[in-house]
C-alpha cells in the first residue's frame, strides 16, 4: 500500500520504460482483419486496367494486401492507407471466371486474412472482331456474327445502342437506310460495362442494282386488231409503239394480264412492246403484225343438166 493507503504501484523511471516496451510488444487482441463485403472494382479506362480495392477493420501501421492474379500471376503487394483501404490496377489480361486472391498480412508478415474474387468479364484484352455481312442503301439492318463472343457480348454503331449478341455469335443492328458510299463501323465489346476494350469492323453501302423486268409476252396481232394482249410484270404499264410514238398504253392487272388499245396497224407494222415500273423499264418484244387471213368466196356455177358437156 502507498501513503496513502491505496492499493497502487509506484515504478520508478527505469520501470515505466521496461513497462512501457512491454506494453509495445503485446499481442492484439483484435487482429485485422477484411471487411467484408467491402471489395469492388471498377474499369479503369485512364489506367487501362481492372481496378480492384477493399477494406480492411483496422488501421495499423506497415500491414500490407498482396493482391495476386491467380491465372497470369500478375502480383503486387500495397501498402494499408490511414483509411484502412488498398488497391490494385491489374493490367494482365483476365477472363471471366479468373479468380483474383487478397492476402492481408501484419507487420511482421503473418498472413492475417484472405479472400478470393471472381473475375466477372473479360478485361485487358480486345474483343473478337465482328464479321459484317453486305449493307445496300435499302437495307434497315446491319447483320454480322462474332467467331467468339464473350459472355453478355455486345455490338454497337458509333452512338447506337448495344445490341447483344445471340448465343451463335449472329447480331442484327437496327439502322436508318443509308446512302450508297456511305461507310459504318460496328464497335465490339465484351459486355455494356466493359466498354474500355473493344474491337472494330467498318463496311461500306452498296447501291442496290435495279432488277431487270422481264420483256412482256405478246399474244399474235393482226392488221384487223385494235387491242394487244399478254401478260408482263404484275402493276406494270405496258406500253405499244411504233417507231418513236407510243400508239398504246396501259396498266397490267395483279395478276400479270394486260389490253392495250391501239389503232389498226397494217400488215407487216413492227410493233415495240415494254413493261415500266418503279425499278425500272423491261427490254422491248418485237412483233410483227400479219395480215388477216380472208376466205375466198365462193364461186356462183350455172345450172348443169345431164345432157351438158
Amino acid at each position: 500500500k502507498n501513503e496513502s493507503g491505496n492499493d497502487s504501484v509506484i515504478l520508478n523511471e527505469q520501470q515505466s520504460e521496461a513497462q512501457n516496451r512491454l506494453i509495445e510488444v503485446e499481442p492484439r487482441t483484435s487482429p485485422n482483419r477484411f471487411e467484408r463485403n467491402s471489395l469492388n472494382y471498377q474499369i479503369e479506362p485512364s489506367s487501362n486496367g481492372l481496378a480492384v480495392w477493399i477494406s480492411t477493420t483496422h488501421y495499423f501501421e506497415n500491414e500490407t494486401v498482396k493482391f495476386t492474379s491467380v491465372t497470369s500471376r500478375e502480383s503486387q503487394t500495397i501498402s494499408i492507407g490511414p483509411d484502412k483501404m488498398a488497391a490494385y490496377v491489374f493490367h494482365e489480361p483476365l477472363k471471366a471466371g479468373d479468380i483474383i486472391q487478397l492476402e492481408l498480412y501484419g507487420a511482421q508478415g503473418v498472413l492475417r486474412d484472405t479472400i478470393t474474387f471472381t473475375v466477372p468479364f473479360n478485361v485487358n484484352m480486345a474483343p473478337d472482331k465482328p464479321v459484317l455481312n453486305p449493307v445496300k442503301d435499302t437495307d434497315e439492318y446491319i447483320t454480322g456474327r462474332v467467331e467468339k463472343p464473350s459472355p453478355g457480348h455486345v455490338v454497337a454503331i458509333q452512338g447506337g445502342q448495344k445490341i447483344p449478341v445471340a448465343s451463335d455469335g449472329t447480331f442484327r443492328i437496327p439502322i436508318s437506310k443509308q446512302p450508297a458510299g456511305t461507310v459504318l463501323t460496328v464497335y465490339s465489346y465484351h459486355n455494356t460495362t466493359n466498354t474500355k476494350d473493344y474491337s472494330t469492323s467498318s463496311v461500306t453501302v452498296e447501291k442496290t442494282e435495279a432488277e431487270a423486268a422481264e420483256a412482256p409476252k405478246v399474244n399474235e396481232v393482226t392488221d384487223a386488231d385494235t387491242v394487244v394482249t399478254g401478260t408482263a410484270k404484275a402493276n406494270s404499264i405496258v406500253m405499244v409503239e411504233v417507231g418513236d410514238s407510243i400508239i398504246g398504253a396501259a396498266q397490267a392487272g395483279a395478276d400479270g394480264t394486260y389490253r392495250v388499245n391501239i389503232p389498226k396497224q397494217p400488215a407487216g407494222t413492227e410493233l415495240s412492246v415494254t413493261a415500266s415500273y418503279s425499278a425500272g423499264k423491261s427490254p422491248a418484244t418485237k412483233v410483227t403484225v400479219s395480215a388477216t387471213e380472208t376466205v375466198p368466196t365462193a364461186p356462183e356455177v350455172n345450172g348443169v343438166t345431164d345432157v351438158d358437156t
